[in-house]
Protein backbone atom coordinates (compact mmCIF):
# COMPACT_ATOMS: atom_id res chain seq x y z
CA UNK A 1 0.00 0.00 0.00
CA UNK A 2 1.34 4.10 -0.16
CA UNK A 3 2.74 5.58 2.11
CA UNK A 4 0.67 8.40 1.34
CA UNK A 5 -2.62 6.04 2.29
CA UNK A 6 -1.06 5.06 5.42
CA UNK A 7 -0.51 8.79 5.98
CA UNK A 8 -4.21 8.91 5.62
CA UNK A 9 -5.11 5.78 7.64
CA UNK A 10 -2.82 7.09 10.64
CA UNK A 11 -4.70 10.69 10.68
CA UNK A 12 -8.44 9.25 10.55
CA UNK A 13 -9.14 5.89 13.06
CA UNK A 14 -12.89 5.97 11.06
CA UNK A 15 -11.18 5.33 8.03
CA UNK A 16 -8.98 2.61 9.15
CA UNK A 17 -12.43 1.07 10.92
CA UNK A 18 -13.70 0.68 7.08
CA UNK A 19 -10.54 -0.09 5.46
CA UNK A 20 -9.76 -2.70 7.80
CA UNK A 21 -13.08 -4.49 6.87
CA UNK A 22 -12.54 -4.08 2.70
CA UNK A 23 -9.16 -5.74 3.14
CA UNK A 24 -9.89 -8.63 5.63
CA UNK A 25 -8.43 -7.10 8.35
CA UNK A 26 -5.13 -6.73 6.84
CA UNK A 27 -4.25 -3.78 9.01
CA UNK A 28 -3.55 -6.00 11.70
CA UNK A 29 0.69 -7.01 12.76
CA UNK A 30 1.34 -10.64 12.68
CA UNK A 31 -0.16 -12.36 15.72
CA UNK A 32 2.39 -12.86 18.43
CA UNK A 33 4.42 -10.55 17.18
CA UNK A 34 7.03 -8.85 19.69
CA UNK A 35 8.46 -5.24 19.38
CA UNK A 36 11.62 -4.37 20.72
CA UNK A 37 12.26 -0.45 20.79
CA UNK A 38 16.51 -0.35 20.40
CA UNK A 39 17.23 3.47 19.98
CA UNK A 40 17.70 6.20 21.52
CA UNK A 41 16.97 3.38 24.81
CA UNK A 42 14.96 0.30 25.28
CA UNK A 43 12.48 2.91 26.87
CA UNK A 44 12.05 5.57 24.08
CA UNK A 45 8.25 5.98 23.33
CA UNK A 46 7.35 6.55 19.60
CA UNK A 47 4.26 6.49 17.21
CA UNK A 48 5.52 3.83 14.41
CA UNK A 49 3.59 3.70 10.88
CA UNK A 50 0.53 1.43 10.99
CA UNK A 51 0.84 -1.79 9.35
CA UNK A 52 -0.58 -0.29 5.79
CA UNK A 53 1.48 2.35 5.88
CA UNK A 54 4.31 0.67 4.32
CA UNK A 55 5.26 0.05 1.10
CA UNK A 56 7.60 -2.12 -0.67
CA UNK A 57 10.74 -1.01 -2.17
CA UNK A 58 11.39 -2.48 -5.35
CA UNK A 59 14.63 -4.04 -6.55
CA UNK A 60 15.70 -5.19 -3.31
CA UNK A 61 14.00 -8.65 -2.54
CA UNK A 62 16.32 -11.20 -1.88
CA UNK A 63 16.69 -15.18 -1.49
CA UNK A 64 17.92 -16.75 1.54
CA UNK A 65 21.81 -16.92 1.01
CA UNK A 66 22.43 -19.22 4.37
CA UNK A 67 24.26 -16.70 5.36
CA UNK A 68 25.86 -18.74 9.24
CA UNK A 69 24.37 -15.52 11.02
CA UNK A 70 20.61 -15.06 10.37
CA UNK A 71 20.19 -11.75 11.43
CA UNK A 72 22.86 -10.80 8.76
CA UNK A 73 20.35 -12.42 6.10
CA UNK A 74 18.36 -9.87 4.37
CA UNK A 75 15.17 -11.94 2.73
CA UNK A 76 12.18 -10.83 0.55
CA UNK A 77 10.44 -11.79 -2.49
CA UNK A 78 6.85 -10.66 -4.39
CA UNK A 79 4.65 -12.41 -1.14
CA UNK A 80 6.95 -10.28 1.44
CA UNK A 81 9.14 -8.05 0.54
CA UNK A 82 12.86 -6.98 1.92
CA UNK A 83 12.21 -3.75 2.40
CA UNK A 84 9.63 -0.98 2.67
CA UNK A 85 9.91 2.85 3.23
CA UNK A 86 6.68 5.20 4.77
CA UNK A 87 6.85 9.02 5.23
CA UNK A 88 5.11 11.63 6.54
CA UNK A 89 5.94 15.20 7.21
CA UNK A 90 8.29 14.38 10.27
CA UNK A 91 9.81 11.31 9.47
CA UNK A 92 11.11 8.74 6.76
CA UNK A 93 10.65 5.43 7.90
CA UNK A 94 12.33 2.70 6.60
CA UNK A 95 11.91 -1.36 6.98
CA UNK A 96 14.51 -4.16 6.44
CA UNK A 97 13.70 -8.24 6.72
CA UNK A 98 16.06 -10.32 8.34
CA UNK A 99 15.94 -14.18 8.56
CA UNK A 100 16.37 -14.29 12.48
CA UNK A 101 13.09 -16.42 13.78
CA UNK A 102 13.47 -16.24 17.26
CA UNK A 103 13.03 -14.11 19.81
CA UNK A 104 14.90 -10.90 19.69
CA UNK A 105 16.58 -9.69 22.86
CA UNK A 106 19.12 -7.15 23.68
CA UNK A 107 22.01 -9.34 22.85
CA UNK A 108 20.60 -10.87 19.25
CA UNK A 109 22.23 -7.90 17.40
CA UNK A 110 25.89 -6.97 17.45
CA UNK A 111 26.31 -6.19 13.84
CA UNK A 112 25.46 -3.12 11.67
CA UNK A 113 22.35 -2.76 9.33
CA UNK A 114 22.47 -0.07 6.64
CA UNK A 115 20.43 1.42 4.41
CA UNK A 116 22.56 2.94 1.63
CA UNK A 117 20.80 6.10 -0.51
CA UNK A 118 21.62 7.41 -3.60
CA UNK A 119 20.32 10.70 -4.39
CA UNK A 120 19.17 10.69 -7.84
CA UNK A 121 20.69 14.27 -9.90
CA UNK A 122 23.08 15.05 -6.89
CA UNK A 123 26.75 14.18 -5.84
CA UNK A 124 28.69 11.70 -7.91
CA UNK A 125 26.44 10.04 -9.76
CA UNK A 126 28.06 6.97 -10.65
CA UNK A 127 26.61 4.73 -8.22
CA UNK A 128 28.16 5.76 -4.93
CA UNK A 129 25.99 5.98 -1.59
CA UNK A 130 25.77 9.98 -0.82
CA UNK A 131 24.68 8.74 2.48
CA UNK A 132 23.91 5.58 4.69
CA UNK A 133 21.31 5.31 7.29
CA UNK A 134 23.12 2.88 9.71
CA UNK A 135 22.24 1.01 13.21
CA UNK A 136 25.39 0.12 14.85
CA UNK A 137 24.54 -2.67 17.49
CA UNK A 138 28.50 -4.30 17.89
CA UNK A 139 28.85 -2.81 21.54
CA UNK A 140 24.83 -2.14 22.61
CA UNK A 141 26.30 1.80 23.51
CA UNK A 142 23.24 3.22 22.55
CA UNK A 143 25.09 6.62 24.07
CA UNK A 144 28.02 6.23 21.73
CA UNK A 145 26.58 4.27 18.52
CA UNK A 146 23.63 3.20 17.38
CA UNK A 147 21.39 4.91 15.08
CA UNK A 148 24.15 6.49 12.51
CA UNK A 149 24.20 9.18 9.71
CA UNK A 150 27.07 8.46 7.51
CA UNK A 151 28.59 10.14 4.48
CA UNK A 152 29.74 9.15 0.83
CA UNK A 153 33.30 7.25 0.45
CA UNK A 154 36.11 9.08 -1.27
CA UNK A 155 36.36 6.49 -4.28
CA UNK A 156 34.15 3.76 -6.03
CA UNK A 157 35.04 0.21 -4.18
CA UNK A 158 35.64 -2.66 -6.43
CA UNK A 159 32.62 -4.85 -5.35
CA UNK A 160 29.76 -4.30 -2.69
CA UNK A 161 32.35 -6.27 -0.24
CA UNK A 162 34.84 -3.59 -0.77
CA UNK A 163 32.49 -0.15 -0.16
CA UNK A 164 32.98 1.23 3.57
CA UNK A 165 31.12 4.66 4.73
CA UNK A 166 32.09 6.95 7.83
CA UNK A 167 29.97 8.97 10.17
CA UNK A 168 29.10 12.49 9.90
CA UNK A 169 30.47 13.45 12.70
CA UNK A 170 33.76 11.41 11.69
CA UNK A 171 34.23 9.84 15.13
CA UNK A 172 34.05 5.46 15.70
CA UNK A 173 34.00 6.25 19.10
CA UNK A 174 31.34 8.53 20.06
CA UNK A 175 28.46 10.71 19.20
CA UNK A 176 29.41 13.92 18.58
CA UNK A 177 27.42 16.87 16.62
CA UNK A 178 26.41 16.61 13.58
CA UNK A 179 25.50 12.94 14.17
CA UNK A 180 22.03 11.75 14.80
CA UNK A 181 21.27 13.02 18.36
CA UNK A 182 24.60 13.83 18.78
CA UNK A 183 25.73 16.24 21.68
CA UNK A 184 29.15 15.89 22.51
CA UNK A 185 31.66 17.72 20.35
CA UNK A 186 35.47 16.97 19.23
CA UNK A 187 38.52 18.32 18.08
CA UNK A 188 39.52 20.79 15.74
CA UNK A 189 36.95 20.81 12.40
CA UNK A 190 34.34 18.94 14.18
CA UNK A 191 30.58 20.76 14.80
CA UNK A 192 30.50 22.67 17.89
CA UNK A 193 26.87 23.24 18.65
CA UNK A 194 23.27 22.89 16.72
CA UNK A 195 21.01 25.76 14.67
CA UNK A 196 17.56 25.14 15.11
CA UNK A 197 17.55 21.74 16.47
CA UNK A 198 16.77 19.84 19.34
CA UNK A 199 18.46 16.55 20.34
CA UNK A 200 16.48 13.69 21.29
CA UNK A 201 14.02 13.06 18.49
CA UNK A 202 16.77 12.90 15.71
CA UNK A 203 15.69 9.11 14.95
CA UNK A 204 14.71 5.83 16.48
CA UNK A 205 15.01 1.91 15.88
CA UNK A 206 12.61 -0.94 16.48
CA UNK A 207 12.73 -4.85 15.75
CA UNK A 208 9.37 -6.42 15.42
CA UNK A 209 9.88 -10.49 15.19
CA UNK A 210 7.75 -13.32 14.62
CA UNK A 211 6.73 -12.00 10.99
CA UNK A 212 5.12 -14.88 8.97
CA UNK A 213 5.94 -15.24 5.25
CA UNK A 214 5.24 -17.51 2.58
CA UNK A 215 8.36 -18.92 1.77
CA UNK A 216 11.05 -18.15 4.59
CA UNK A 217 9.15 -18.90 7.23
CA UNK A 218 9.30 -16.23 10.62
CA UNK A 219 11.22 -13.20 9.91
CA UNK A 220 12.25 -9.72 11.86
CA UNK A 221 11.95 -6.69 10.98
CA UNK A 222 14.77 -3.81 11.56
CA UNK A 223 12.61 -0.50 11.09
CA UNK A 224 14.29 3.20 11.43
CA UNK A 225 12.99 6.42 11.60
CA UNK A 226 14.70 9.33 10.84
CA UNK A 227 13.61 12.90 10.92
CA UNK A 228 13.08 15.38 7.98
CA UNK A 229 14.35 18.70 10.62
CA UNK A 230 17.83 16.80 11.82
CA UNK A 231 18.09 15.83 7.63
CA UNK A 232 17.78 19.46 6.95
CA UNK A 233 18.94 20.67 10.36
CA UNK A 234 22.26 22.71 10.60
CA UNK A 235 25.68 22.92 12.32
CA UNK A 236 28.27 25.46 13.14
CA UNK A 237 31.54 23.95 12.15
CA UNK A 238 35.56 24.90 13.19
CA UNK A 239 37.71 25.68 12.44
CA UNK A 240 36.36 29.02 11.03
CA UNK A 241 33.07 28.86 12.23
CA UNK A 242 30.83 27.79 9.00
CA UNK A 243 27.36 27.20 9.52
CA UNK A 244 26.39 23.74 7.17
CA UNK A 245 24.25 21.79 5.90
CA UNK A 246 23.64 18.11 7.71
CA UNK A 247 22.44 16.57 4.41
CA UNK A 248 21.23 17.09 0.97
CA UNK A 249 18.23 15.18 1.81
CA UNK A 250 14.73 16.05 1.79
CA UNK A 251 11.32 15.47 0.78
CA UNK A 252 10.36 15.85 -3.06
CA UNK A 253 13.58 14.40 -4.46
CA UNK A 254 14.28 10.73 -6.13
CA UNK A 255 16.66 8.23 -4.15
CA UNK A 256 17.71 4.62 -4.78
CA UNK A 257 18.21 2.31 -1.64
CA UNK A 258 20.86 -0.60 -1.21
CA UNK A 259 21.14 -2.79 1.95
CA UNK A 260 24.06 -3.79 3.55
CA UNK A 261 25.20 -5.88 6.81
CA UNK A 262 28.06 -7.78 8.64
CA UNK A 263 28.24 -9.63 11.50
CA UNK A 264 30.16 -8.65 14.75
CA UNK A 265 31.50 -5.32 13.30
CA UNK A 266 30.85 -1.45 13.45
CA UNK A 267 28.80 0.59 10.95
CA UNK A 268 33.19 1.61 9.61
CA UNK A 269 33.58 -2.25 8.99
CA UNK A 270 32.30 -3.41 5.20
CA UNK A 271 29.27 -5.29 4.25
CA UNK A 272 30.35 -8.58 3.34
CA UNK A 273 27.80 -10.88 5.00
CA UNK A 274 25.03 -9.71 2.87
CA UNK A 275 23.97 -7.27 0.04
CA UNK A 276 20.25 -7.23 -0.65
CA UNK A 277 18.47 -7.09 -4.12
CA UNK A 278 19.92 -10.27 -5.49
CA UNK A 279 23.46 -8.95 -4.71
CA UNK A 280 26.52 -10.83 -2.45
CA UNK A 281 30.01 -9.07 -1.11
CA UNK A 282 31.34 -9.99 -3.79
CA UNK A 283 28.98 -8.46 -6.56
CA UNK A 284 31.18 -6.03 -8.99
CA UNK A 285 30.11 -2.12 -7.60
CA UNK A 286 27.61 -1.38 -10.06
CA UNK A 287 26.47 2.22 -12.01
CA UNK A 288 23.77 4.14 -10.29
CA UNK A 289 20.60 1.71 -10.52
CA UNK A 290 22.49 -1.54 -11.19
CA UNK A 291 23.03 -4.67 -9.01
CA UNK A 292 22.22 -4.38 -5.17
CA UNK A 293 20.24 -1.02 -6.01
CA UNK A 294 16.77 -0.52 -5.74
CA UNK A 295 14.28 1.25 -8.17
CA UNK A 296 13.91 4.73 -7.54
CA UNK A 297 11.58 5.86 -5.03
CA UNK A 298 9.97 9.63 -4.36
CA UNK A 299 10.17 11.13 -0.99
CA UNK A 300 7.18 13.42 -2.44
CA UNK A 301 4.20 13.63 -0.27
CA UNK A 302 1.33 13.66 -2.59
CA UNK A 303 -2.31 12.73 -2.67
CA UNK A 304 -3.19 9.10 -3.30
CA UNK A 305 -5.91 9.24 -6.04
CA UNK A 306 -6.68 5.45 -5.96
CA UNK A 307 -6.72 5.48 -2.23
CA UNK A 308 -9.85 8.49 -2.28
CA UNK A 309 -11.27 6.11 -5.22
CA UNK A 310 -11.50 3.64 -2.43
CA UNK A 311 -12.91 5.51 0.54
CA UNK A 312 -15.53 7.44 -1.50
CA UNK A 313 -16.63 3.37 -3.06
CA UNK A 314 -17.00 2.98 1.16
CA UNK A 315 -18.72 6.10 1.95
CA UNK A 316 -16.36 7.15 4.00
CA UNK A 317 -16.39 10.72 2.21
CA UNK A 318 -19.60 12.12 2.65
CA UNK A 319 -20.71 15.27 0.93
CA UNK A 320 -23.17 17.23 2.03
CA UNK A 321 -26.88 15.72 2.04
CA UNK A 322 -28.80 18.57 0.24
CA UNK A 323 -31.98 19.57 2.53
CA UNK A 324 -35.66 18.92 0.88
CA UNK A 325 -37.67 22.09 0.51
Amino acid sequence: MSPHLGLLIRRNPRIAAVLALLLGGTLAETAGAAEMMMYPTATSSFSWPTATAWAPISGLNDPNDGVSAPENDFVGDSANACAYYAMDSNYIYLRMRVQFSGTVDSSTFRDFHTFYIDRKGYGNENGLPDYGISWDSKSNDTSNHGLEFQIAPTSKPTTWGDLKMDDKDNSTGSKLIPDINGTATGGSGIASGWVSHTVGADGYIRTVDGQSTTNFGTTTYIDFAVSWNYLASQYTAYPGGATTNTSALGLNQQWYFALGTNHATTDHGYPSADIAGGANASTAFPSQGGSGWSSVVSTAIVPEPTALILLASAGVLFLPRRRSS
